[in-house]
């Protein structure tokens, strides 16, 4: 039960749950699928070259005063967010992936400086690789990727299949928070197909708080930069930020996050900000009842490192990578079976988000 619990630290996208426990497997309209190396959409995105042969800049031109995302109606930008997650307990593994295209169209920018866009998936891969749930000695697997015919046809992945290529309307506020995400009702009849009035309200009110969520806000919210606040970068050119999040949906973690502004660099034509990150992390509630069930923290070890490479002049992201590792050592405990037991588990997470052409 604990590493039932524990793997909700993969931070996967897991709809495919939901819809099982709503209507089991559901049908889903046809969409056209297009290769996301191929769209005719163009980005801002630099060329590759022009990353690798950033020139710093010294004196009066790396100076940057401030940074926010302030960028204009009309901007275009493409990205591939990727994501790997190994998690270790017990001497069991698993290994996760997504990897995500998506296009983001600015459409407006509100008086208070919150930036309107239109946000479309491109492509979206997964993979699982975990011990098998019957016999722990062998492994299982799983896979999708919206490219291939079989799986745009398969009627198990109507809830990726049904976003692919759909537009939904998202806000974003100038200290790079997504405030909104609105223009996902029409998505419940790609997803549920003729099953969708089958559903009750809470039900469809379910599906798709767990579609914002899990699909749009947790990998999306990872592009944009915490800035400093108020946008303004002062002479230490260091900021922090302090917030607490749930681990495991048992504990809470205080995170404290330091950036610094390690250089600023001449991409292609762009000023390019370099800001690096750590990441610092306390368990806040080591001892935790749920029911019958106790969860006891013995020790527990969470830090991370992370790397930006920011558009001064708009703010927005060219590239990302992120690294969080978490040690747990815990011990489960049963009030009613009078049985305990101890789990140590191991996860290494890794993100890149990268603006592409």
């Amino acid at each position: 039960m604990l590493y039932s619990k524990s793997i909700r630290l993969v931070n996967f996208l897991r709809l495919t749950v939901l819809c099982v426990c709503i209507i089991g497997v559901s049908g889903c309209s046809e969409t056209k699928q297009e290769n996301p190396e191929q769209t005719s959409v163009k980005s801002v995105a630099p060329a590759p070259a022009e990353l690798s042969e950033a020139r710093p800049l010294a004196g009066a031109e790396a100076e940057v005063k401030s940074l926010q995302y302030r960028v204009k109606p009309g901007d275009v930008f493409r990205y591939k967010f990727s994501q790997r997650d190994k998690l270790v307990q017990d001497g069991m593994n698993a290994e996760t992936e997504q990897i995500l295209y998506y296009t983001k169209t600015i459409k407006a920018v509100k008086s208070d400086g919150s930036v309107e866009m239109s946000v479309r998936y491109d492509s979206i891969r997964l993979s699982n690789d975990y011990p098998d749930a019957q016999d722990s000695t062998k492994r299982a697997s799983s896979s999708y990727n919206s490219s291939n015919k079989a799986d745009r046809e398969n009627k198990e992945y109507s809830q990726y299949n049904g976003i692919i290529g759909e537009d939904v309307t998202m806000l974003v506020s100038k200290d790079g928070r997504i405030s909104e995400i609105s223009g996902l009702t029409p998505l419940l009849s790609k997803i549920f197909g003729e099953m969708k009035d089958s559903l009750n309200v809470q039900m469809q009110e379910q599906a798709l708080e767990q579609i914002k969520v899990q699909l749009y806000l947790r990998p999306m919210q990872q592009e944009y930069q915490n800035y400093p606040d108020g946008g303004t970068i002062d002479s230490s050119k260091s900021w922090k930020r302090s917030e607490r999040s749930p681990l495991s949906g048992v504990f809470l973690v205080d995170n404290d996050i330091a950036y610094r502004l390690d250089a600023v660099k001449n991409v292609g034509m762009r000023k390019a900000a370099y800001i690096s990150a750590k990441l610092t992390s306390k368990i806040v509630n080591p001892l935790q009842k749920q029911g019958s069930i106790t969860f006891k923290l013995n020790k527990s070890e969470i830090s991370g490192s992370g790397e930006t490479v920011l558009d001064v002049d708009k703010g927005y992201t060219i590239l990302k990578k992120n690294t969080i590792n978490t040690m747990i050592d815990a011990v489960l405990g049963d009030a009613k079976t009078k049985q305990s037991k101890r789990a140590l588990q191991t996860l290494v997470s890794t993100m890149k988000v990268e603006l592409i052409r």
